[in-house]
C-alpha cells in the first residue's frame, strides 16, 4: 500500500498464494506413541497396536496399521463446512470396507474423508454425509503404493489415485451443520 515492495509485501502475498497446511503427519517417527505434527500443534495418538517402520514406506518411513483396531486420534483441526479442505496420504494394501481417514461426529456430521468401497476397494468418500458416497473406479486395496487425495472446495468433492482425478461429484446439501471432531487416521 506505500508503493514500495518490502518483506511486509511478501508476507501478505504469500499469505494468500501458497498452500495453508494446518496439519501434516510425515509418520517418520521410530518410536512412541505419538504421530507428531510437523506443520502445527496437531499432534496424533497411536491407538491399538501399530508399528512403526522406519526402514520402510513410501517416504522416510511409516507407520503400520492392522486395519482392525490400530489408529491414529487427533483432536479438532477444522471443520468441514466453514471452509475447503484437502486430505492427502500414502497407503499400501488394505481391504475393501476399510476407512482411512475420518473425522468424528461431534456435533455434526463427519464422515469418512477416504475410504475403501466395500464392495471392490475402490476410492470413496463419504464427507457431507448425508450427500451419496462419491466412489471411483480406481481400487487402492491392491498391495501397491497408492498416493490418494481428497478436495473439497464447499461445492464439489473430487477423488485422486497417484496423481490423477478419478471422481468428481457436486453436493447439494443446503443445511450444513458444523463438525468439530477430530480426525482419525
Amino acid at each position: 500500500g506505500d508503493g514500495i515492495v518490502d518483506v511486509q509485501d511478501l508476507i501478505v502475498l504469500a499469505e494468500h498464494l501458497l498452500p495453508v497446511f494446518p496439519a501434516h503427519w510425515e509418520l517418520d517417527e521410530t518410536e512412541g506413541s505419538i504421530a507428531y505434527d510437523s506443520a502445527g500443534d496437531h499432534d496424533g495418538t497411536l491407538n491399538g497396536n501399530p508399528f512403526w517402520q522406519p526402514s520402510s514406506g513410501k517416504v522416510n518411513g511409516a507407520l503400520q496399521l492392522d486395519g482392525m483396531d490400530d489408529y491414529i486420534s487427533t483432536p479438532f483441526i477444522l471443520d468441514t463446512y466453514k471452509g475447503s479442505l484437502s486430505a492427502f496420504v500414502w497407503i499400501k494394501g488394505g481391504e475393501p470396507g476399510q476407512v482411512i481417514i475420518s473425522q468424528t461426529n461431534g456435533t455434526g456430521w463427519g464422515g469418512s474423508w477416504l475410504c475403501a468401497d466395500s464392495s471392490n476397494g475402490s476410492l470413496a468418500t463419504v464427507l457431507m454425509n448425508p450427500q451419496p458416497a462419491l466412489v471411483s473406479e480406481s481400487v487402492i486395496t491392491d498391495s501397491a503404493w497408492h498416493h490418494i487425495g481428497l478436495v473439497w472446495d464447499k461445492s464439489y468433492r473430487y477423488l485422486y489415485v497417484d496423481g490423477a482425478e478419478v471422481a468428481k461429484d457436486v453436493v447439494s446439501i443446503s443445511y450444513p451443520m458444523p463438525c468439530d471432531g477430530g480426525l482419525y487416521l
